[in-house]
């Protein structure tokens, strides 16, 4: 076997890459083109013994800079139809309104409430219904009860109402009082005073207004596999230990 068909049957790889990356075009990552085409200037042979001429000189500099800013082809690929339903199952605006009496409240910060409600027409006609001859000057009312510290699911003795417009669906409501809880019942109060309330919300604690008083330092080692609890602080018996404050200055082993 003459030493050019062994080249050739050894280089035959060379030449497939250099095909594929003429049929690709700028589909290729243009940084495999350039290796292909400066490696390909090192093929002066083929399979037959016929010199094939060399390649055009390459400016390797050049390339490198383009390439750092190619971002890709100019046409983006068509997303697939189902696509959109992938990432969205419904499309389309958020509903107004979703058909289920209930309240929530949030802390918004340690003084300041925020309510937000939903009240379906059949739940109004109803109370309006049982409410007989006083549904006809009802307001539309918050009655926000102070529940620190005790049930919730009771009646606190410290509360106040606040009235919304008729159109109302969320409200900001003052407490002015930090590090409490409290719930918030919409409702109706008829000019006689009488309140019927349709939904209560959920309990929300509002933060408190100074620095903690708590300032322990708790350390937690961790294992491989998560906080290495030691048998009496898994139960509850002992807490973890407190360094001093030079301890926090020392370096670790």
């Amino acid at each position: 076997m003459r030493i050019a068909d062994a080249y050739g049957l050894l280089s035959w790889p060379l030449g497939v890459a250099r095909a594929a990356s003429a049929e690709l075009g700028a589909r290729v990552d243009p940084i495999a083109r350039l290796i292909s085409r400066r490696l390909g200037r090192h093929r002066s042979a083929s399979t037959d013994g016929a010199e094939l001429p060399a390649a055009p000189a390459v400016d390797l500099r050049e390339h490198v800079e383009h390439a750092r800013f190619w971002l890709g082809p100019a046409q983006p690929t068509a997303q697939p139809a189902v696509w959109g339903a992938l990432l969205d199952p419904e499309p389309g605006e958020l509903p107004d309104t979703y058909g289920v009496d209930r309240a929530v409240v949030v802390p918004r910060d340690p003084w300041w409430l925020f309510v937000f409600w939903e009240i379906t027409p059949a739940k109004r006609e109803a109370a309006l219904a049982a409410l007989g001859n006083d549904a006809e000057h009802v307001r539309p009312t918050l009655r926000v009860l102070d529940v620190t510290f005790v049930d919730p699911r009771g009646n606190p003795s410290l509360s106040f109402d606040v009235e919304v417009p008729a159109t109302a669906e969320s409200w900001y409501v003052n407490v002015g009082r930090p590090a409490a809880s409290y719930c918030v019942e919409v409702g109706l109060r008829t000019t006689s005073g009488i309140f019927l309330p349709l939904v209560r919300s959920n309990v929300a604690a509002t933060p408190r207004a100074t620095p903690s008083p708590d300032r322990k330092v708790r350390w937690l080692e961790f294992g491989p596999t998560g906080p290495a609890w030691s048998s009496e602080q898994r139960n509850g018996r002992a807490a973890p230990s407190v360094p001093s404050g030079d301890a926090l200055l020392a370096p670790s082993d």
